[in-house]
C-alpha cells in the first residue's frame, strides 16, 4: 500500500507532467533525440519515462551488440524503441498489458518506422489465462496486478514466461528487461534454471514489497545462484520515497 508521502510525490510527478504539456494538445509529438520521436499524452507520465531511458540512461549500454531483446512492461515503448534504435540488428519483443498504453506503443513503433519490434498485448505472470490489471490514474507506468496497489481494473491476457519463450521460438535472450510494478518476483520465481541459462543479461526495476514479505535482495540472490553478477542502482530519492531501484545483471 502506498504511504501518504508516496502518494504526494506521485501527484507532484503528475503535476510536472502537466506543466511539461502546457499549451500542447492532449497528445503531442516529443522528439527526444534526433530521429527518435514519441506520441506522448499531455496529462500522463509518458515524457518522464522516455527521458529516464534516453537522457538519464538508467539502463546503461547493456543493449549494445544484442540480437534478441525482450521488454516486459513496455509501457508506451521508451525502452523498446531505445533498444531497437541502439541495436539496429536486434529483434525486440515488446510486451505491454494495459490497452491505452499498448495503443500508444503501437503508434510509437509505427512513428519511428521500426520493423524489428514485435508487439504483444499481454501481462507476464506465473500462469496462462486472464487476470485483473489494477490501473493508476496518476501514473501510466504504475498499472499493476497487485490488488493492494491499484485502482480500477481491466481484464487482460496473461502468459507464463516459459509459454512466451516457446511461442516465440526463443532459444536465447541477450537482454531481458522487466518493469512490471511488483510482479518481478512472481515472474522470476517462475523461471526455471534451464531458462535462466538461456538469458545473458537482465535489467530489472525492483519494488520492495515488504507488505508481501518480499525484498529486492531475494532477486539478487536468485540471479547470483543462476550465474549472474548483479549490480544494484538505487538513487537515494527512489529508495527512500518509492522503495524501488534498478538491478543490472550479467553472466559471468
Amino acid at each position: 500500500m502506498q504511504t501518504t508521502t508516496e502518494k504526494l510525490l506521485q501527484r507532484a510527478l503528475s503535476l510536472v507532467q502537466r506543466l511539461q504539456g502546457l499549451g500542447k494538445s492532449e497528445t503531442y509529438k516529443y522528439e527526444v533525440c534526433p530521429g527518435v520521436s514519441f506520441n506522448v499524452r499531455r496529462d500522463y507520465t509518458d515524457r518522464f519515462i522516455i527521458d529516464e531511458v534516453f537522457k538519464l540512461a538508467v539502463y546503461g549500454d547493456v543493449v549494445k551488440d544484442a540480437s534478441v531483446i525482450v521488454d516486459l512492461g513496455a509501457n508506451i515503448g521508451a525502452f523498446s524503441i531505445y533498444a531497437a534504435t541502439k541495436a539496429t540488428n536486434a529483434i525486440v519483443y515488446s510486451v505491454e498489458p494495459e490497452p491505452a498504453n499498448f495503443a500508444t506503443l503501437q503508434e510509437n513503433v509505427t512513428l519511428n518506422n521500426l520493423d524489428n519490434v514485435h508487439l504483444l498485448n499481454a501481462a507476464m505472470g506465473s500462469r496462462d489465462g486472464n487476470v485483473q490489471l489494477y490501473t493508476s490514474n496518476d501514473n501510466s507506468g504504475a498499472h499493476t496486478l497487485l490488488r493492494d496497489q491499484g485502482g480500477e481494473t481491466v481484464n487482460v491476457k496473461s502468459k507464463r514466461f516459459e509459454t512466451f519463450m516457446v511461442e516465440q521460438s526463443l532459444a536465447t535472450i541477450d537482454v531481458l528487461k522487466i518493469d512490471v510494478e511488483g510482479l518481478e518476483y512472481e515472474i522470476l520465481d517462475s523461471i526455471t534454471t534451464e531458462t535462466f541459462a538461456k538469458i545473458k543479461s537482465l535489467l530489472i526495476e525492483f519494488h520492495d514489497l515488504m507488505g508481501h514479505g518480499r525484498h529486492y535482495t531475494e532477486i539478487v540472490n536468485l540471479l547470483e545462484k543462476n550465474g549472474f553478477t548483479a549490480e544494484v542502482h538505487t538513487p537515494w530519492w527512489m529508495a527512500k520515497f518509492f522503495k524501488q531501484g534498478t538491478i543490472i545483471a550479467r553472466k559471468g
